[in-house]
């Protein structure tokens, strides 16, 4: 007897819910095992994998009659559990329409050539609920589609997003400290170009330099954590690089960036991470230049500063319910991964994100929403087919001073990297979108 599973099609997830096949050689033994039949199927990726075991019941069983050869039944079998997602289709419904449009109303921007996809996954972060995740691709016949899946295993340098997290091990680790402040003005390196940030800021604070997103203020941090010291025009000397990688991946890693997230789904890359015997990269690290990370681990990272430091497993099942009974017999339980406990460096790097909503530095999209918001922009060079690109990302959450939902959203290969000039930031379009829909979803 062949088991069935439902499950919507009204909406692009289905690489999520993944499907059904053949038991597979190398997992005939484990299946076998678990009481399957050879000829039995399973699934095969996506939650129908994940969760196989909760979803595929159980099988009637009979016995033959040996005088009348007839089959009488000795176990009523059972059609397995409905599970609940996370995923509010509604809500995910009008986020790939949002994303949809933003594509193709800017499609025929000359600078936008190299750019085809827009990522943005929707959550809780007093659960980890994901209420929507979508990568809309446009295909070169100019149709739309939803690859979601890429949102946990494409990685890319996310730009400024990552500065609050510097900021915090700035402060965490006493490299700087609270209202610290440095001029903003370009750094000569021996050997290297000047660096600076996107203009010349003059006197920033660890507040002041999330709101106006100054790279300099970023690279005194790692500077500091590195034990060394910036003279103009000299050389710049980390004694200890590599202990130096990993205190930086240390303290991102406990937002979310750069492990797993352990969301509930089979598939889920960690990115990339660069070699340390470059010493000078740390100051690129600081300011998301150098390590890769999904759109998953940019959403867990942005639910961890909004509920001030808890780092949440996401999850896109909530729970699962006998179909006859109605009992409910499994529950993906709220869980904390670890946690950040310094409330007050928390609040700092919060209300920096707050000033770049209300200045304008976060765009004016994002200053219009119905709801108070925290937000931080990116802006990261890349490349492909050695053509220099810049992506966009994006996040926030909302409402500011009690957070119910987190916005990450990743615009890959945005634009061409061929003038000085940079281009509107479509991820803070698009978010701000998504963010008023939510809202506006929950008005009766």
């Amino acid at each position: 007897l062949s088991r069935k599973r439902e499950m919507s099609d009204k909406i692009g997830l289905g690489s999520i819910f993944g499907g059904m096949g053949d038991i597979s050689v190398e997992k005939q033994a484990y299946y076998l095992a678990r009481g399957y039949e050879r000829n039995d199927q399973v699934g095969t990726y996506g939650l129908e994998y994940q969760y196989e075991e909760l979803l595929a019941g159980e099988k009637s069983k009979y016995r033959r009659n040996g005088l009348s050869s007839e089959l009488e039944l000795i176990k009523e079998g059972n059609s397995g559990i409905d599970l609940r997602m996370a995923i509010d289709s509604t809500l995910q419904a009008q986020v790939e329409a949002i994303l949809e449009d933003v594509l193709e109303t800017h499609k025929d921007e000359a600078r936008r050539v190299t750019n085809s996809e827009i990522q943005v996954i929707v959550s809780d972060p007093r659960t980890g609920d994901i209420l929507s995740l979508a990568a809309i691709n446009r295909a070169k016949d100019g149709t739309y589609y939803n690859d979601p899946q890429q949102t946990m295993l494409s990685a890319y340098p996310m730009g400024s997003t990552v500065k609050p997290a510097t900021v915090y091990m700035g402060l965490n680790e006493g490299a700087i400290s609270p209202g610290e402040t440095f001029n903003d003005t370009p750094m000569y390196i021996a050997g290297t170009p000047p660096r600076h940030s996107f203009r010349n800021l003059g006197m920033v604070n660890d507040i002041t330099a999330l709101q106006l997103s100054s790279n300099i203020y970023m690279f005194h941090i790692a500077i500091r954590l590195g034990n060394s010291t910036y003279i103009p025009n000299g050389p710049l000397v980390f004694k200890d690089a590599k202990t130096t990688y990993n205190t930086m991946r240390n303290y991102f890693s406990q937002f979310g960036l750069g492990v797993k997230t352990m969301v509930d789904y089979p598939r889920e890359e960690m990115g990339y991470k660069g070699g340390t015997s470059n010493s000078g990269s740390l100051l690129e690290f600081g300011i998301g230049q150098f390590d890769n990370y999904n759109a998953m681990q940019l959403n867990q990272y942005t639910m961890t500063l909004a509920n001030e430091g808890f780092r949440l497993k996401p999850r896109l099942v909530i729970d699962g319910f006998d179909r006859e009974t109605g009992e409910k017999v499994y529950d993906n339980q709220v869980t904390i991964l670890n946690t950040l406990d310094n409330t007050e460096e928390m609040s700092r790097i919060r209300e920096g994100m707050r000033l770049c909503v209300v200045t304008g530095n976060c765009g004016a999209d994002i200053m219009r929403i119905s709801q108070t918001a925290g937000a931080k922009t990116g802006t990261a060079q890349d490349h492909s087919d050695n053509v220099q690109l810049k992506n966009n990302t994006f996040i926030a959450f909302a409402p500011f001073e009690n957070p119910e939902v987190s916005v990450s959203c990743v615009m890959p290969h945005a634009y061409l990297d061929n003038t000085p000039t940079a281009m509107n930031n479509l991820c803070g379009v698009a978010s701000s979108r998504v963010l008023q829909a939510y809202f506006d979803l929950k008005t009766p």
